[in-house]
């Protein structure tokens, strides 16, 4: 079976706001979407910082 995707959103100085497997994504096109989404939704929130991180399926990829 293949390595789901999970996706971690931070907030300012690294506090973990939210963590998220993604078991029904199997594309990296379609899961960089989400997490682009994801930290899009979480500033017009507000915040002015954050970061994602996208793991999974070989691939480390972080989003600011």
């Amino acid at each position: 079976m293949t390595e789901s995707f999970k996706v971690t959103l931070y907030g300012p100085e690294g506090v973990l706001v939210l963590s998220r497997e993604l078991p029904w994504i199997r594309s990296i096109s379609v899961a960089l979407d989400v997490s682009q989404k994801l930290l899009l939704q979480y500033r017009e929130q507000g915040y002015k910082s954050g970061m994602v991180k996208l793991q999974g399926q070989g691939v480390d990829h972080c989003l600011s």
